[in-house]
Order: structure tokens, then sequence, then C-alpha cells
């Protein structure tokens, strides 16, 4: 989690605030396809999208 971007840490927020907290396909499928991000296409899979959010919500000391 620490390897990404301040923009990236948004742009996923951003999916899932968008998509819903469920929608892990839906939210790996825009990051994995955005301009901005320079990832290989397999670093935003629904997982790794659902564990990135889970640790940034952690380190913020919220609830989803």
């Amino acid at each position: 989690m620490s390897s990404l971007t301040n923009v990236e840490c948004l742009l996923l927020a951003q999916a899932v605030y968008e998509y819903g907290a469920n929608a892990w396909q839906q939210v790996s499928k825009l990051l994995s396809k955005h301009p901005i991000t320079s990832r290989p296409k397999t670093f935003f899979s629904a997982n790794s999208c659902r564990e990135i959010y889970a640790s940034l919500m952690s380190d913020a000391q919220l609830e989803w």
C-alpha cells in the first residue's frame, strides 16, 4: 500500500465512492484502464483493490 501514490489512493477512493464498496470488479477495471496510473494492468485486481481500500480505511481509523 505504501507504494501507491497519493493520486492512486484518491482514484481508488473515488472509484469506491462512485461504484460502492462491493463493486471491486468495476473499481479494478476503472483503475486498470485509467490514463493517470502507470501500473501493470494486473496490479489493480479486484482483490488488491479491496485490500488497499481496507488498509486506507484502517490507516484513517474509519469503518467501512
